[in-house]
């Protein structure tokens, strides 16, 4: 496992007097985690303080690739990879000169960066990108900033430095790197942090704690915020909140055990498992519950989905008849996508229909009849499975008819390994609205 830096470089000014090195970025004392370096390089500052292996600069053929060249020969420490390059005035003077000479319209392979990655070392590289001008730029810049995968290896741990370069480009690394992180291979990538070198507050940190450093910050912030919007998501699209529960461990262990079994309950499908770990977690997020202390969770983002998570748990709550909690979880399913799901409960509602509307014309028809379990009766569902109309009279005619075109498309997807042209996806797509109406206009009566 190694640390990389991914660290933008910016462009600077004009080439005007090999003397006086103005093209390079000014010196800064520079502070992180209470630790002082002085560097006229953000990555420079991050190396010495992570002890990291290597570096991947990515710039434009104006950026200043013979100041990353005179820097890391003459005042980095590389002993680490064994690299003991001498510092060549002349190829700093003829590099510095062509990238003078060079605009957005050059094209990238007119500048040759290979003694700047010798002097890199092994584990860094320098990445040559397009101005991003346009749409194609920017999706070229894309392509070539992804091929970081194939650099690194499985386990690798990933600091981004933002403080250089265009103010497009580090926003756009970061995007990148947030995507191949997600990816599913098998390359295992940590982010193990977001740094910016604030050199603009130079001035203000001496005049008020009369000391001139520039604070290097950890943004990863940032990088936390994105996970819970795609945790957000999958969450209300999919029911799956493993995402959350994960981002909420520290936090809140109550909370997180709560969202992560409810998650469960819905994957696997278990209606009263679902509503079980759903009135669990609606109790310990009601603000009022004094068990579960939500005070950390005040400073996340997590009080912005905080109504999201109330709303799914009152979905699944809500008092009502079996059969109409399954048709709405039947529904649920079908609208995010889950259509095993869907027609499998859509089925189970009506048998259970069946079994609640026979039991409260049999029993007294009081408000404790109609909630309770012979719903459940084996020997009843049974019955109704296998086609059974009459000795239960409440699966009548209509409900009959119904029943048996939901079997069959539900018999289609769970046997689909034996009749495997039967499928048809989109016939059962095309025909849930219909189905489920008719459902619904039947419970309607109930």
């Amino acid at each position: 496992m190694a640390k990389i830096l991914i660290s933008p470089v910016g462009v600077g000014g004009r080439f005007k007097n090999p003397e006086s090195l103005d093209r390079e970025y000014q010196e800064a004392q520079y502070r992180i985690d209470g630790k002082e370096y002085t560097s006229r390089f953000t990555a420079s500052a991050l190396c010495q303080h992570f002890q990291l292996d290597g570096i991947i600069f990515i710039g434009t053929v104006r950026s200043m690739w013979e100041e990353v060249y005179r820097y890391f020969s003459e005042e980095v420490n590389l002993r680490q990879s064994g690299n003991q390059i001498q510092f060549d005035e002349d190829y700093w003077y003829s590099l510095a000169t062509q990238i003078d000479g060079l605009d957005h319209r050059s094209d990238l392979s007119e500048l040759d960066l290979a003694r700047v990655n010798e002097v890199l070392g092994d584990r860094s590289k320098c990445i040559l990108v397009k101005y991003g001008l346009d749409n194609e730029e920017l999706w070229n810049n894309f392509n070539l900033i992804f091929e970081i995968i194939n650099f690194l290896d499985d386990g690798d741990e990933i600091y981004i430095d933002i403080t250089h370069s265009f103010r497009s480009l580090p926003l756009f690394l970061f995007l990148i790197i947030n995507f191949i992180k997600d990816l599913p291979r098998e390359k295992n990538i940590h982010i193990a942090g977001i740094y910016y070198g604030m050199v603009d507050v130079v001035r203000e940190m001496q005049n008020i704690h009369g000391e001139k450093f520039a604070p290097i910050v950890n943004l990863q912030p940032f990088f936390d915020l994105t996970e819970w919007i795609k945790g957000s998501y999958i969450f209300n699209t999919y029911g799956d909140g493993k995402l959350i529960a994960n981002l909420l461990k520290e936090q809140s262990p109550e909370i997180s055990a709560n969202i992560q079994d409810l998650s469960e309950a819905i994957n696997m499908g278990m209606a009263p498992a679902i509503r079980k770990q759903a009135t669990a977690l609606q109790k310990n997020l009601n603000a009022e519950n004094n068990e579960v202390d939500t005070t950390k969770l005040e400073q996340s983002p997590f009080k912005y989905i905080k109504a999201d998570l109330e709303s799914t748990c009152e979905r699944f709550v809500k008092r009502e008849l079996e059969c109409q909690f399954q048709l709405r979880l039947a529904d649920w399913y079908f609208q995010n996508g889950r259509y095993s799901s869907a027609y499998l409960y859509l089925a189970e509602s009506l048998v259970t229909y069946a079994c609640e509307k026979e039991n409260s014309q049999r029993v007294e028809a009081d408000q404790k009849s109609l909630y309770s379990e012979e719903f459940r009766d084996k020997n009843k569902r049974e019955y109704i499975y296998r086609g059974g109309e009459n000795r239960y009279g409440n699966f009548d005619r209509s409900l009959s008819k119904l029943y048996n075109k939901v079997s069959k498309i539900r018999n289609r997807i769970a046997h689909v390994t034996l009749n495997p042209g039967a499928a048809r996806v989109n016939d059962a797509i095309e025909k849930w609205q219909d189905l489920y109406q008719e459902a619904s206009r039947i419970f309607n009566k109930f």
